[in-house]
């Protein structure tokens, strides 16, 4: 087995053993690997604890990092990141949101009206499937009413607070 300083292997990559032990630089070419009894009774323990070795403080480094990304997620989530600090001022720029209340007359006005329409819904359905009675010209006007209310609900839950 050859063992080299490593100035000509730049490219490759670099097994170290265990300090009383050269580094061996090497490549997966069938000529580069050498299978004695000896590499196999001396060498390759140590080669192995070697790599999982390696293996270990490669693992520790991205643990490391993970934490440190994790950390700075929690904070840019908590306070926003430092750029926006600067350049973002609250004063300036205030949105305007509408939350209506759930004490608002308004608000209690029409959650009586969506009840009454979901009361007139659960008991005319059902009477129309079943007995199939014909449809009048207002019936049809006040069934497009409701389905215009619950239509205009759906959207007016986006603003009511709760």
């Amino acid at each position: 087995m050859e063992y080299s300083s490593g100035d000509e292997f730049a490219g490759k990559s670099l097994v170290t053993f265990p300090s009383h032990r050269k580094p061996f630089y090497g490549t997966m070419k069938e000529e580069n690997i050498v299978v004695t009894k000896e590499f196999l009774l001396k060498e390759r323990p140590g080669h192995i604890f070697n790599l999982w070795y390696n293996l270990f403080l490669k693992m520790r480094g991205c643990v490391t990092v993970m934490i440190a990304f994790d950390v700075l997620n929690k904070t840019m989530f908590l306070e926003g990141s430092k750029k926006s600090k600067l350049y973002f001022d609250p004063s300036k720029n205030k949105k305007r949101c509408i939350v209506v209340m759930p004490q608002n007359k308004v608000r209690r006005t029409w959650e009586t009206w969506i009840h009454i329409i979901l009361l007139y819904t659960a008991l005319y359905v059902p009477f129309k499937i079943g007995f199939n009675p014909p449809d009048s010209e207002n019936m049809k006007r006040f069934d497009y009413c409701v389905d215009a209310s619950f239509i205009l609900d759906f959207f007016l839950q986006f603003i009511f607070a709760f």
